[in-house]
């Protein structure tokens, strides 16, 4: 990747970030910053984000890193398909983000404009633009001459939008600064959705919110003997999120147990299928599935469960883009009307503590505080 920031000193730190992400040793990354800061120095240039792309085709070429979890991957999934809407030429995008590899490429096989899922991986290219993002979308770099002669209009306005927002709100598109406070306040003065914030400062008036959507996942035969319940059904249950198993996002296990049994009062005879991850804490489940599926099979279970049990995370964001129906959300630290799909039964309070302070998953300033 060539990055040329436009300024050394407000954007040298940037591109020492993604040297010590994406360089395979401490030495390659001082390397690498020492000789760029060099090239700074004697030859300084004024152009902006430029770069200068390896691609000569009519094709718009793009990486998207995707930081975050799950949830967070599949929402900008949504972004980036409203990005190629807009851009009214061909484009390819290759996809980088922190999750397993399989599980990336389960969650965007389909997608006629994925070109590639390469997982947390150094650019394999240099691209015609480089997007960041988590909440709000960064513009890492772009070859100019490539834009101004593929993209649409409302893509080059767009792209023009990011980086001017990221400009003046750096603390909201810079996903190492983790100072989200005051964007999350601004989303809910504003009322807006987690699947909507991407748009905010660059494609407002022209995003779909509900444009990206999953497959319908293929149920082979031998997936139908490894999980009978698969066609006589079954709820699925889970607590957990990510490698954080005591986040403050997770309702109490007295409290997943409380609402497991009015469920079984309302649907005796259907088992109790619990997925995801787990902490060995027993959920009075009646399979324990937990560590034992792959992505598929998980999208799978996800789409054919008559009903999900979860906190408020990943497997209740991909059921939802899968149009599986209804889940019961137990929202811990999180707040529903940020993150509540209407489908659902979102169970929890509607103020959110999510960014207060960095640690927040691990004590929360409301009634979960684990002091």
């Amino acid at each position: 990747m060539r990055y040329a920031p436009r300024d050394i000193y407000n954007h040298a730190e940037e591109y020492i970030a993604l040297c010590r992400r994406h360089a395979s040793s401490s030495r390659l990354a001082a390397l690498k910053i020492g000789l760029w800061g060099l090239k700074r120095a004697l030859f300084p240039r004024d152009s902006g984000l430029g770069n200068t792309s390896e691609f000569h085709d009519d094709c718009l070429h793009v990486a998207f890193v995707l930081e975050g979890g799950i949830g967070d991957i599949l929402i900008n999934a949504n972004y980036m398909e409203n990005f190629v809407r807009l851009a009214a030429c061909r484009v390819q995008i290759d996809v980088y983000a922190g999750c397993e590899v399989d599980m990336l490429s389960a969650l965007l096989s389909g997608k006629s404009f994925i070109s590639a899922c390469f997982g947390d991986r150094p650019l394999q290219h240099a691209y015609d633009a480089v997007i960041m993002v988590l909440f709000i979308p960064k513009l890492l770099c772009f070859d100019k001459q490539r834009i101004l002669s593929l993209a649409g209009e409302k893509l080059q306005a767009c792209l023009a939008d990011m980086e001017a927002f990221s400009d003046r709100f750096p603390e909201w598109t810079d996903t190492r600064a983790q100072n989200f406070a005051g964007l999350l306040w601004y989303a809910n003065i504003r009322k807006i959705h987690r699947v909507f914030l991407p748009a905010v400062g660059n494609m407002e008036d022209a995003f779909e919110e509900n444009l990206f959507s999953l497959p319908e996942p293929e149920i082979s035969p031998a997936l139908a003997v490894k999980f009978p319940f698969l066609q006589t059904g079954f709820i699925a249950v889970n607590r957990s999120t990510g490698n954080n198993q005591e986040s403050t996002k997770l309702e109490s296990v007295e409290v997943y147990k409380r609402v497991l049994r009015k469920i079984r009062e309302e649907h005796p005879g259907i088992p109790l299928i619990r997925i995801g991850g787990s902490m060995g804490e027993d959920l009075g489940c009646d399979r324990d599935l937990c560590g034992k599926t792959t992505s598929h099979e998980m999208i799978a279970l996800l789409y054919k469960a008559k009903l999900l049990v979860s906190n408020e995370g990943g497997l209740v964001h991909v059921r939802h883009f899968l149009h599986a129906g209804k889940s019961v959300v137990l929202f811990g630290s999180t707040g529903q009307k940020f993150y509540g799909y209407p489908e659902n039964e979102n169970i929890g309070s509607d103020c959110s503590c999510e960014w207060m302070h960095r640690r927040w998953q691990e004590f929360c300033i409301k009634k979960y505080a684990k002091f």
